[in-house]
């Protein structure tokens, strides 16, 4: 039997009138991993561990604070504040043919955001992936970028508690898909104002004393060959 069938399910039936009589019928399947009930379509979700996601910032060239309950983006006090995360990507099968994929965060805090100017999520090379528990501010601002995730938000995007669904580009499913043959794991960072007044923003880690427990979410759905 197919190995990939993992649900069985049995009926009877009886009808006096028929040639046999007595009828068994047996079905099996394989159900999607918490999918949409696409036929033949599996879907996971992922989350960072503590120390993959986080903030950095300008002023802490080498440092990071990965575990901590924000993830910072944006202009406070004269420094740049960036957001950074990445997720294991284990859980996928490495065969898989990736649909769709989307990135997931929750609004934190607001509390010195402006919303004057824009927030964009970016998806980073491939060389980022390596040592990124160690990655601070210099390394994380100058990763290359593989592109944009979704559309750039504006600050009428930015509500505590509000969640921000991104979804990848046919180029960055294309990417993804690759991150799963070679290095398994996928990074980004998130970028907001540079310069001017205070105008910043965080997201939710998952983690640390004041996290409300709603860490970003990578969602891949994908089928099997």
């Amino acid at each position: 039997m197919n190995p990939d069938y993992v649900d069985i399910g049995a009926g009877y039936a009886y009808d006096a009138h028929s040639r046999y009589g007595d009828y068994w019928t047996v079905l099996v399947a394989r159900p999607t991993d918490d999918g949409d009930g696409t036929p033949g379509e599996s879907k996971t979700r992922v989350t960072p561990v503590a120390s993959a996601v986080g903030w950095v910032v300008s002023n802490e060239p080498n440092t990071n604070h990965f575990g901590d309950d924000d993830m910072y983006a944006g202009f406070y006090n004269g420094l740049t504040y960036m957001a950074g995360v990445q997720f294991d990507l284990s859980e996928v099968p490495s065969n898989a043919q990736l649909t769709s994929a989307t990135l997931k965060l929750k609004g934190q805090s607001a509390e010195y955001l402006a919303g004057n100017g824009t927030w964009t999520v970016r998806m980073l090379a491939s060389s980022a992936d390596f040592d990124w528990s160690s990655h601070g501010y210099s390394a994380i601002e100058s990763a290359s970028s593989a592109g944009t995730v979704g559309t750039p938000l504006t600050g009428s995007d930015l509500e505590v508690g509000q969640e921000n669904v991104l979804t990848f580009s046919s180029s960055l499913l294309s990417e993804l898909a690759d991150r799963l043959q070679n290095t398994r794991y996928v990074s980004f960072r998130i970028q907001g104002p540079g310069a001017g007044g205070n105008d910043i923003f965080s997201w939710d880690s998952g983690y640390g004393a004041d996290s409300i427990e709603a860490p970003p979410v990578l969602t891949v759905n994908y089928t099997r060959p």
